[in-house]
């Protein structure tokens, strides 16, 4: 038998040998090879979400099947997983009838500013290019100094959001005012 192949196996105090032709090893290698592929895109997609201290882990919206909407947490404190929970929950409950507007990728993020400095930071950013976001970012800075240090904070994290891969729709939210 040239086509057959044997592999011997020892697994769990147990010895298995078994023969396959090359044909059922080739076949073998490729449904592996496949269900890898899907573990290690699972894996790094959830990489990819895992969050550091002030951002929260991503929920897919159950009534719109097309919106993946993330929480992104930019506090001057560190929060606990509960009371990230109830926020999201919150903004949820207030923001459902908007996130069914939107199709990709949400990302919410929740800052812990008056509604005044946020309106005027969504308002006012530009991101036409890096320079424009630059400006625009001094100028937040120059209305607000007394933030300067969170404001950049805050500026440095919507900036890798919006040029990350996927490109998201950013909604700010001010955690003082609406919870």
């Amino acid at each position: 038998m040239m086509d057959a192949l044997t592999y011997m196996n020892f697994m769990k105090e147990q010895f298995q040998e078994k023969s396959f032709s090359t044909t059922e090893l080739i076949e073998n290698i490729h449904k592996i090879l496949k269900t890898w592929n899907d573990v290690v895109q699972e894996n790094s997609n959830t990489e990819l979400l895992k969050s550091e201290s002030k951002v929260s882990n991503s929920e897919r919206n159950d009534q719109e099947a097309n919106v993946y909407v993330d929480y992104l947490f930019v506090t001057a404190e560190k929060l606990s997983s509960n009371a990230r929970k109830r926020y999201e929950n919150q903004i949820r409950s207030q923001l459902d009838g908007l996130f069914k507007k939107f199709t990709g990728n949400v990302v919410v993020v929740c800052l812990s500013l008056d509604s005044t400095i946020v309106k005027w930071l969504a308002s006012f950013l530009d991101f036409e290019s890096e320079y424009n976001f630059q400006e625009s970012v001094e100028g937040v800075i120059e209305r607000h100094p007394r933030h300067k240090k969170y404001l950049n904070d805050i500026c440095d994290e919507i900036y890798k959001q919006k040029t990350s891969r996927t490109d998201p729709t950013l909604i700010l939210y001010s955690l003082i005012d609406y919870c």
